[in-house]
């Protein structure tokens, strides 16, 4: 194995996120590769890995592995592998015209598949203006979603402009229809449409626009166009994305978002409907499993983001206890104490959340301290879910290997603090401290 496809093999696993251990550990659920990681190590090493090897190796880093020369630096911008130094273009054969033009016989590209996404959810009312606040982008932060860039918000684009607010276009909607309402009536869907990350690397403005546009043009097939009251793609975050609005009126004049979105099984027909019509365009798209298929509900976004704004506060909190002294006790636990009034709270919504979307782990912070020693613990949980995917149990592995850490640090706070954090008020915290 040449040196730089070793180099470039490393790099993707440092690039999905994985340590060498989690992809042994997938390697020997999945394959039943060696459990050791100098196993691995060493096949690269000494270019032993064959090609079988290889695609499995690609199979659990959610890849696709390609043939193809290492040439001079693709129309992306990005170098392929033309030397021992250089790592290849990591956008895909789909993701960049250079990469399509030249793959050919030697050398090893990747290609990570490509999804056609489509997910709904449901408003009743109050919460209605909370969405259009972020959808719109009328204000100046939002420190609850991080991957808002708002210096990029000015590339945002509408397909279809709202003509007022967003509650009052349905109030006025369904009032025009003759709709009877209750509090608790469904008064706004939110489709949203996006693809994975890889579908949109290397594209320009205008080809993610005809995305949008086709994906827009699916639901007018299957929804009256006069009922959306918004289409607007988000150029400003991490992965483009569309926000398209609709009052859920049926053909025949009635409010019902269940008539419309159905049950399970109904969801399930969207998302055919959505990859069909989608593949006649985009003939990379693949068709994602349903959750009748992977036997639980997706995990939205929001749960990923809340791990890592979780995971900034156990780091936070694992600096305080390093080097905590005599000297410095007093201070440190005074912040110590402050942190906990937020972390606690964040681990328990994180367990609920986990709970709620199916994710095994363990409930005691000593399982977890366990955790760190019996590896084999973990493999049994990956391999017992037999029904969900890999790429879902990698997101599982992650959800708990993150929740579990923020969990065992709570151990390590010494026992005078934690005696001092049960005291209600700081006054009194600071007097149980000086006794």
């Amino acid at each position: 194995m040449k040196s730089n496809i070793r180099n470039e093999i490393k790099a993707q696993i440092i690039y999905t996120g994985y340590t060498m251990q989690e992809v042994v550990d997938l390697l020997h659920d999945e394959y039943g590769w060696s459990d050791s990681v100098s196993n691995l190590s060493g096949k690269l090493q000494r270019g032993s890995l064959r090609y079988r090897e290889a695609v499995e190796l690609a199979d659990v880093l959610g890849v696709r592995y390609l043939l193809g020369p290492p040439q001079r630096q693709c129309l992306c911008g990005e170098r392929r592998s033309s030397g021992a130094s250089e790592l290849s273009c990591l956008h895909g054969s789909e993701g960049c015209t250079a990469c399509d033009d030249e793959a050919e016989t030697e050398g090893l590209s990747m290609e990570k598949a490509q999804y056609a996404i489509m997910r709904f959810a449901k408003y009743k009312g109050p919460e209605i203006g909370n969405i259009e606040a972020h959808n719109e982008r009328t204000k100046e932060k939002y420190a609850s979603n991080p991957d808002v860039d708002t210096s990029r918000s000015k590339y945002n684009f509408h397909l279809v402009k709202p003509l007022g607010k967003y509650r009052a276009e349905s109030e006025q909607q369904i009032a025009a229809a003759g709709c009877r309402t209750r509090k608790d009536n469904i008064r706004m869907v939110e489709a949203l449409f996006t693809a994975s990350p890889e579908f949109f690397k290397g594209k320009k403005r205008a080809e993610i626009r005809l995305f949008f546009e086709e994906a827009l043009h699916f639901l007018e097939q299957h929804q009256a166009k006069e009922t959306i009251i918004s289409a607007v793609v988000h150029m400003d975050e991490k992965t483009p994305h569309m926000h398209l609005c609709f009052v859920p009126l049926t053909g025949d004049g009635r409010l019902s978002a269940k008539n419309i979105m159905g049950n399970k099984k109904k969801l399930t027909w969207w998302q055919d409907e959505f990859w069909n019509h989608m593949v006649k365009r985009f003939p990379d798209l693949e068709r994602g499993e349903s959750a009748s298929q992977t036997g639980r509900d997706h995990i939205p976004p929001r749960v990923f983001k809340e791990m890592t704004r979780l995971t900034k506060q156990k780091d936070k909190l694992g600096q305080l206890l390093t080097g905590i002294n005599p000297f410095n006790a007093k201070s440190r636990a005074e912040e110590i104490c402050k942190l906990l009034d937020t972390y606690l709270p964040s681990v328990e919504k994180m367990d609920a959340l986990l709970r709620k979307y199916g994710v095994a782990f363990t409930k005691t912070a000593s399982e977890n301290k366990k955790l760190k020693t019996k590896n084999a613990e973990l493999e049994e949980s990956l391999a017992s879910v037999q029904k969900v995917s890999t790429l879902k149990q990698i997101e599982d592995f992650k959800l708990r290997r993150d929740y579990d850490s923020a969990v065992a640090i709570l151990e390590q706070i010494p026992p005078e603090v934690l005696e001092l954090y049960k005291q209600p008020h700081k006054k009194e915290r600071e007097t149980a401290y000086d006794r």
